[in-house]
């Protein structure tokens, strides 16, 4: 799954996180919005529109480790410092599993 990422140094933590995680879509990004890295998006309209609202249900929630069901699978997220990370997991995808990536992957960032 091809990553892309704004600055380099979130790209090894993020692609070890994909490769252990079963996400289909994932966001890296600051509480404001802006986009740090991304991953399984075909259009950049559709990543403005997810971190528009990742950042307004980070805003709102104030705490880590949200859980929603979606359509196509469970959205995820978790935050750290100045960075919220926001995935679309596979349905059939073991959700403590990937609360533990999430976590560790968090974890390896600055």
């Amino acid at each position: 799954m091809s990553i892309t990422a704004v600055e380099t140094w979130v790209e090894l933590p993020l692609r070890k996180f994909v490769e252990e995680a079963r996400t289909v879509l994932g966001l890296l990004l600051h509480p404001s919005g802006q986009v740090v890295a991304q991953f399984g998006f075909a259009r950049a309209v559709d990543v403005m529109s997810a971190c528009a609202l990742a950042a307004a249900i980070h805003a709102s929630s104030g705490g880590l480790g949200r859980q929603l069901e979606a359509e196509h699978g469970r959205i995820c997220a978790a935050g750290r410092n100045d960075l919220v990370l926001v995935v679309v997991a596979d349905p059939a995808a073991n959700i403590g599993m990937i609360r533990v990536e999430m976590i560790k992957a968090a974890g390896a960032l600055p």
